[in-house]
């Protein structure tokens, strides 16, 4: 049937019809696309049977195979890929490969295992009245009792038992392609999730299984596709009505189950407890979908139409000539709302107070999702063993309210503002991304009143603007409003939201630290890590990256709105094997100012004897503890009262005062006023007990730029370097030098030095840097510059005397710049040799360059020599180059660089970035120790938490609140590029007390 349509020239989304179009779209509407499905009543089966019990008793155990299995419906079918069913007699049996059910039709056999049930439950198969009514009951006027839901579970069950439709081979067959296609796609090595968004490898799409469910129908205009009325109608896959449909299956199950026990034959109780098993099977399909991220927060039943000529006509819109797609309204929105959530992952949590990321359909088997797999795993175990343990072999009560598989389940999130799902979580919604839509409460006109994500491509954006998905009409055409449209649009919606992730090589030690500034009075720590997870698709462990320990509002009733957050340090306790974060605050009091420090120690990761466990299990504990050490203490006080002087102080770590105890820590704190005066204060930590305070103040001034380091001398006592760029001209930079350690008295003394150091090019181009890089067991200061196509690179080395009088030139190097444009340097940092000689160090620097409008990311590797000259300690150095096609994308933003290892590269380096507002990684290393060409070994754009982090800072970082986590190895030193005002620089200047402090939720403030 060929139906035109006239677009308007102001509108694409508008269609025009003649008035005999339209008519003949109504018809057309009414005729096929979404129409209530008929019951006629075909010839029952031939046979339902299940194995015969002595023949089961002694078969061979069918092993389920490697081959992998996606989300759709062979994603459910997977969850039972490690599932053990219990005979009568305690035996057990593979249940993923073992039929426990075979339909007959006409002489055709179809075979059942648990897992297929699952997939075709629900989906496929569900309530068989006049209207296919939700078991759930949600969209009709029926019984919403227990009883009446247990009586539409029933009819569900025996719909497919009896295969009262007639489709079971067809569905079955189609579900074996799948199996096929997503084999295929394994073997490959693509992207399974990107093989189900582009239709690839052969998979059949929604339009085969549309037909499928129609075939069987003698006058197919008469009925709709069972498959897509069920699509409309499916609240029982999402939030609580899930959680109920479940309940009534189980209970159904258990039953049966109890009543198999009372059985007197051996055939009895065999065929009695594999009917429960079925009717368990059945409701793991709704069991299984809580483990699908996209079906926990969406508001199904209030994002639908009740008339499905609406819906209808909306739909087939989208196939319409010059259209941009569906007409975007109600249930519409339900399925943009259940993606977004499937692609991005949700931090979910159970009831025994578990808390993993979950992510949805077409990404089970995705690297990211290992743990979550496990889950749903372990859960559809537990439902079978409670079925086996409690009611076939138990005399227990059946307790509806408290089955296992409910304390194992994600919670239910739904974006109701009218239900009380929060108080689980502090009572507030911000442990996730922002909901796309989200349901008010109170009416509007007798309507729900509805908003939506203000910044639709932005995922940690929580500012929420008033939208509604119903729809309007224009003669038999439905429309949408704007927003809506804008929803439907979204470049998110677009292939992005399936990129392509690639498998992080096997981690060492690789964690970090992300603090969450969530609002004014929340503050949230979240530990990534790698975990080794056991099950899914194989029998030995596959390697993740993931999220380890979530840490609740960890300085909660704090006055906040009165401070001002500065920085975060992290320190590792290599006796306790804790790892503590320090917070310093900014607080004015009247003409003048304090610095507040606050002290946490987290939960680790391991036992006493180790600080990190990298294997997971399934079912372990993930409410972490954090224990406060101290709150609000004041560290230094009678600073300047104007904000922007507190982003003149840096903080440092390490050993100042020369402890004895590893317990011990001293926190160095040096700041700069606006009267040429430096506040230096170094306080002793130990634990949650203050030791030696020592402050100092000296006339200093910053110079252009300024960077504050920590200098380890021969005897392992730190001492505190302040490094001034006084002046640059004529091609030469001048620098002062000061030396301040703590002396025998406990007292600060200060030594000077000026040194020179040639250079051609912007002194903003310039950064300094401290370490062994000679290999001769002190530390150097390294000056080194960025080149661009005009300008040469160059590294200085200047080293102490043995007395520490002087300073001393000790080599150069000249290299290459930049061979093409450079968008902006990264970092430059110090890196153990790559010949792994851990006592010299070679210097790293990575830029993000252009050519013919491609991004690239280039390593700059300066490889020391050994026993290097001191003319040219860094004669060898190297050049690589990775295409970059994620910077280039808008709604990219960088956030940190991370020093990592991995199982064939002791160095490597991971970048923490911002992917449409959700935290994202990916790892870069040499090819081997030999080859120092970097590439990208891993690539995870979603984790399935915000991007959010601490803020900016008086660093002017945006990602001062990521910090390596316990034992996780740090650059020997790193300077990382800061812009502002398109004006980036290394280093610390009086510039700097312009800059407004922005806090981490104010996402809308940061800037690259």
């Amino acid at each position: 049937m060929n139906i035109t349509a006239t677009p308007d020239v102001d509108d694409q989304d508008e269609v025009i019809f003649t008035k005999e179009e339209a008519q003949k779209f109504e018809k057309y509407c009414q005729s096929i696309l979404l129409s209530p499905p008929s019951l006629e009543e075909l010839e029952p089966v031939d046979a339902v049977d299940v194995v015969d019990a002595e023949t089961l008793e002694d078969a061979p155990i069918v092993d389920f195979g490697e081959e992998p299995m996606e989300f759709e419906a062979a994603e459910h079918e997977l969850t039972a890929k490690n599932l053990i069913l219990y005979q009568f007699n305690g035996a057990e049996r593979p249940g993923a490969s073992e039929p426990i059910l075979t339909v007959s039709r006409k002489g055709t056999k179809v075979d059942l295992t648990f897992g297929r049930i699952i997939a075709l439950a629900g989906d496929h198969y569900s309530n068989r009245d006049s209207n296919r009514t939700p078991i759930c009951g949600a969209f009709y006027d029926v019984d919403k009792s227990s009883k009446g839901k247990i009586d539409r579970f029933q009819s569900a069950v025996t719909s497919l038992v009896e295969d009262q439709d007639g489709y079971l081979h067809a569905i079955n067959s189609l579900v074996n392609h799948e199996w096929d296609g997503v084999v295929l796609a394994e073997k490959e090595y693509r992207s399974v999730k990107q093989v189900y968004h582009n239709h690839q490898c052969g998979l059949p799409t929604d339009e085969k299984f549309f037909w499928a469910d129609v075939a069987w129908s003698p006058n197919v205009l008469k009925s709709t596709s069972i498959y897509s009325w069920l699509g409309w109608l499916n609240a029982d896959h999402f939030g609580d009505d899930a959680v109920e449909c479940y309940k009534a299956g189980h209970q159904l199950a258990m039953e049966k189950a109890r009543a198999a026990a009372k059985e007197t034959t051996k055939d009895g109780k065999h065929q009695k407890l594999r009917e429960a098993y079925v009717y368990d099977a059945f409701a793991c399909h709704f069991l299984t979908d809580l483990f699908s991220s996209g079906h926990l927060r969406s508001p199904r039943k209030e994002l639908h139409c009740s008339d499905y000529m609406t819906m209808t006509a909306s739909t087939a819109l989208g196939f319409l000539p010059h259209s941009k797609g569906e007409v975007p309204v109600y249930d519409h929105h339900a399925r943009y709302m259940h993606d977004d959530d499937c692609a991005t992952g949700l931090l979910v949590k159970n009831k025994k107070g578990d808390q993993w990321i979950c992510y949805g359909d077409k990404q089970l088997l995705e690297p990211c999702n290992l743990i979550n797999l496990a889950k749903v795993q372990d859960c559809v175990q537990e439902s079978v063993r409670e079925i086996y343990n409690k009611a076939f072999r138990g005399t227990d009560d059946i307790d509806v309210e408290n089955f296992i598989a409910l304390d194992l389940i994600p919670q239910p999130m739904v974006a109701n503002d009218e239900l009380s799902w929060k108080e689980a979580w502090g009572s507030y919604d911000i442990h996730n991304s922002a909901p796309l839509w989200n349901v008010n409460t109170g009416e509007k006109n007798g309507k729900k009143t509805f908003t939506c994500r203000s910044n639709l491509n932005d995922h940690s954006d929580f500012n929420r603007k008033e939208c509604s998905p119903e729809a309007g009409w224009n003669g038999p055409v439905p429309t949408a409003n704007q927003d809506c449209k804008n929803i439907r649009d979204s470049t998110y919606r677009g292939d992005d939201q399936f990129t392509a992730s690639q498998d992080v090589e096997e981690l060492i030690r690789a964690g970090f630290v992300q603090v969450q500034d969530l609002d004014y009075h929340q503050t949230c720590v979240n530990v990534w890590a790698q975990a080794a997870v056991g099950g899914g698709t194989s029998s030995g462990e596959r390697d993740t990256f993931t999220i380890r320990r979530r840490f609740l509002n960890l300085d909660g009733g704090s006055p906040r709105e009165q401070v001002t957050n500065l920085h975060w340090l992290r320190w590792y306790n290599p006796t306790t094997r804790n790892t503590s974060l320090f917070k310093l605050d900014w607080m004015a009091k009247g003409s003048e100012s304090d610095i507040l420090l606050s002290g946490y120690t987290l939960e680790s990761l391991g036992n006493q004897s180790t600080e990190y466990d990298p294997t997971y299990h399934a079912g372990e504990e993930h409410q972490p503890k954090a224990v406060i050490l101290f709150s609000k203490k004041s560290l230094l006080t009678g600073l300047p009262s104007e904000p922007g002087r507190a982003n003149l102080t840096r903080f440092l770590l390490g050993n100042f005062t020369a402890n004895k105890s590893t317990s011990v820590v001293d926190l160095a704190t040096v700041s700069f006023a606006n009267d040429g005066v430096v506040s230096i204060i170094v306080q002793s930590i130990d634990g949650n007990q203050f030791g030696t305070s020592i402050l100092q103040k000296w006339p200093d001034n910053l110079g252009f730029r300024c960077w504050i380091k920590t200098l380890k001398t021969t005897d392992q006592k730190d001492n505190i370097l302040i490094i001034s760029l006084i002046r640059s001209f004529k091609n030469r930079c001048y620098f002062k030098v000061s030396r301040i350690w703590v002396n025998a008295t406990s007292m600060l003394e200060k030594a000077e030095y000026m040194f020179e150091n040639y250079w051609t090019g912007s002194a903003y181009d310039v950064n300094v840097l401290v370490g062994d890089v000679l290999g001769r067991g002190k530390q150097d200061i390294i000056v080194s510059a960025d080149g661009d196509q005009q300008i040469h690179g160059s590294i200085s080395v200047f080293s102490f005397s043995d007395d520490m009088t002087s300073l001393q030139a000790k080599g150069r190097h000249q290299c290459d710049g930049a061979d093409t444009e450079i968008v902006n340097p990264c970092f430059t940092a110090l890196i153990p040799s790559a010949k792994r000689d851990r006592n010299q160090l070679d210097v790293l620097t990575v830029r993000l360059q252009r050519k013919d409008k491609k991004n690239y990311v280039c390593f700059h590797t300066h490889t020391s020599k050994p026993q290097a000259a001191e003319k040219d300690p860094w004669s060898q150095c190297h050049t690589s180059k990775f295409e970059d096609t994620l910077s280039a994308n808008k709604n990219y933003f960088h956030i940190k660089w991370l020093r990592c290892s991995t199982a064939t590269s002791f160095n490597a380096v991971m970048e923490v970035f911002s992917y449409y507002g959700i935290l994202g990684v990916r790892v870069f290393a040499p090819l081997n120790k030999t080859n120092v060409d970097w590439v990208q070994v891993g690539f995870l754009p979603y984790l399935g938490q915000t991007s959010i982090g601490a803020g900016l800072g008086c660093y002017r970082d945006w990602g001062y609140g990521f910090m390596p986590w316990g034992e996780a190895k740090e650059f020997e030193d790193i300077n990382e590029w800061s812009s502002w005002r398109n004006i980036g620089a290394y280093g610390m200047s009086e510039k700097d007390t312009e800059l407004t402090n922005v806090r981490g939720f104010e996402v809308g403030k940061r800037r690259y």
